[in-house]
């Protein structure tokens, strides 16, 4: 755990003392955390959100979610053969799609481990 120093202005400090009975420290450890702890939530989702709405746009521009296209151009040539006459590119599409699925991966993870706490 990294241990972090903070000036409080007095005024505050005063306004916690006559607010709760414990000591100045710990009210301010716990506001400062929730506090933290409802930004980090609100990051996360935010990137969670932009993950899956590429994903999203993925799936839609080629009707088929990441693991059945990944089987279709593993499997089927004539479906590769398709793509590459509708889209001669489409493999950076498939690239940005699976880095997005990496994304959402690791931010539902860290939220998940954020809501343990």
């Amino acid at each position: 755990m990294a241990m972090l120093t903070l000036t409080l202005e007095n005024k505050y400090v005063d306004i916690l003392k006559d607010l709760d009975s414990s000591p100045v420290e710990i009210i301010a450890k716990k506001i400062l955390t929730d506090a933290v702890q409802h930004y980090a939530l609100e990051r996360i989702n935010e990137r969670i959100t932009k993950a899956r709405q590429q994903i999203l746009f993925f799936e839609t521009k080629y009707g088929l979610v990441y693991e059945e296209f990944q089987k279709r151009i593993s499997a089927d040539t004539g479906f590769v053969q398709q793509l590459e006459q509708a889209d001669p590119v489409w493999d950076l599409d498939l690239e940005t799609w699976q880095y997005y699925i990496e994304v959402l991966s690791t931010w539902l993870g860290r939220l998940q481990n954020i809501s343990k706490m």
